[in-house]
């Protein structure tokens, strides 16, 4: 826990990885989304 948040300040604290974070986190959505439209076509 201590060190995500480490990390998460450390990330705060330096601009030039925020686009690694965006395209993390819009990784991270697309995948849950698709995995959402493969259950919805499952059931």
């Amino acid at each position: 826990m201590i060190s995500s948040t480490r990390s998460f300040l450390l990330l705060f604290s330096s601009p030039c990885l925020w686009p690694l974070l965006l395209v993390t986190l819009e990784e991270h959505f697309l995948v849950s989304q698709m995995m959402r439209m493969m259950n919805e076509r499952d059931s």
